[in-house]
């Protein structure tokens, strides 16, 4: 299994660079980069990466897929005199500065195709722009330090996928309009600050996957049993003492990772057997 490394009462998984290459060969292959992201997000959680190793693939991925726009420093080209009086002129050498990723162009891009990808952009904000894109079916913002958002958010009703990993978002920044996006069907929210989970969630009733994984949640709002749509469910790494006995009536979820929580023995136990297991102990 993987080594867990505990700093204060949260539990850090150390990412494993061989499942990051793998997941860097499957999403750089030429039959796969044209699928939608959430779909190759989705096989390579099937295949037992985390959240944070997915991010980093796609991170690389999307480094090395275009050359960088941004300043190059060139070093003067020079000349030297040879024995015979002949001048040979040496090339001149470009060093890359490598800056952070071309935000208009991939604002432009979401525009076109209706996924924005904004991760690891070194965003403290999203931009305003993104509200007014109420075409966009995906957005992605992960490995950025945003610390809140707006309730703009609310604009984007036809948003069915939203990854915010890894930022700064802590519960009181979740806004209210965000439980207002009817259509959403995946919320990846982990290796953020919450402390619980707002009641409103109840309200995605079509949400099929919820990532709150590397958390400090302790319990789980009651609200979720509305959440019929839902068939997998990562609550790994927080502080969660117990299971609401409510899950066992969401009839379609089939996955719910529990690891790196302070759950009763019996109920690590039957995890380890399985979804359908872990049920039967709630």
């Amino acid at each position: 299994g993987i080594n867990a490394e505990y700093r204060g009462r949260r539990t850090v998984f150390p990412m494993r660079e061989e499942q990051v290459k793998k997941a860097v060969a499957f999403l750089s292959n030429e039959k796969v980069k044209a699928s939608p992201l959430d779909k190759k997000t989705a096989f390579l959680l099937k295949k037992g990466l985390t959240q944070q190793e997915i991010d980093e693939a796609v991170r690389r991925v999307d480094s090395t897929s275009k050359p960088t726009t941004s300043i190059q420093h060139s070093i003067p080209s020079t000349s030297e005199t040879g024995e015979n009086g002949s001048k040979t002129v040496t090339t001149p050498s470009v060093v890359p500065k490598i800056g952070p990723p071309d935000v208009k162009e991939r604002l432009q891009k979401g525009r076109e195709t209706g996924s924005l990808n904004l991760r690891h952009c070194q965003l403290t904000s999203i931009p305003t722009e993104v509200f007014d894109m109420t075409n966009l079916t995906s957005l992605f913002i992960s490995g950025n330090p945003i610390a809140s958002i707006p309730e703009q958010i609310g604009n984007l009703k036809n948003l069915r996928v939203f990854h915010a990993v890894k930022t700064q978002l802590t519960t009181e920044s979740l806004p209210e309009n965000l439980w207002t996006l009817a259509d959403l069907r995946e919320l990846f929210l982990s290796y953020n600050q919450l402390t619980s989970l707002p009641a409103g969630i109840g309200k995605l009733e079509k949400l099929q996957r919820l990532d709150v994984s590397c958390n400090k949640l302790s319990s789980l709002p009651e609200e979720m049993a509305n959440l019929k749509e839902l068939q997998i469910l990562r609550l790994n790494s927080n502080q969660l003492v117990s299971l609401p006995k409510f899950l066992q009536d969401l009839p379609k979820l089939n996955t719910m990772v529990i690891e790196g929580n302070p759950l009763p023995s019996e109920v690590k136990e039957a995890a380890r057997q399985g979804t359908k297991q872990l049920m039967s102990k709630l």
